[in-house]
């Protein structure tokens, strides 16, 4: 995936980024299954230097930078093999059956139900996915006064 041009808005930087990142990741379903080996190759290193690089003109520094750069990369990934796998499976109503499970079993799966968990006509993938990143995002700014200061 291209690795977009720095601007003076870093959290714009990730969001550009990232979506990249996920649609590149959903454009091949496969990808996500690579994760379980070590990805160091020099593509992997430059998302990583932007990433991070990002990061730090946003305030981040020391163990937040570690931190925020964690739980950005297993969220896409996360997010990303979670979708593809819904996407890939044989029954195109396989989640609508789920919802259905879960709906008609509210007795046992009360929280789920209610939250309309799988209930894709309630928040699409991509809808949660930018609620998601937005909340990371928040994590990572620095704090306004009064607020509990980043990780050191």
């Amino acid at each position: 995936m291209p690795i977009p041009d720095v601007t003076d808005n870093w959290p714009e930087d990730i969001r550009v980024l990232v979506r990249g990142w996920r649609a590149a990741m959903l454009g091949h379903p496969w990808a996500p299954g690579l994760v379980g080996r070590p990805m160091l190759g020099p593509n992997v290193l430059a998302r990583t230097e932007f990433l991070q690089s990002a990061l730090v003109r946003g305030g981040c520094r020391g163990r937040q930078l570690a931190v925020v750069t964690r739980v950005l990369a297993s969220y896409v990934i996360g997010a990303s093999l979670t979708e593809a796998t819904w996407r890939r499976t044989a029954d195109p109503d396989a989640r609508a059956a789920a919802r259905a499970h879960v709906t008609a079993s509210a007795d046992a799966y009360p929280t789920l139900n209610a939250s309309g968990h799988l209930d894709d006509s309630r928040w699409d993938d991509d809808l949660l996915f930018e609620a998601g990143l937005d909340g990371i995002l928040r994590s990572a700014a620095p704090p306004r006064s009064g607020e509990v200061p980043p990780l050191p």
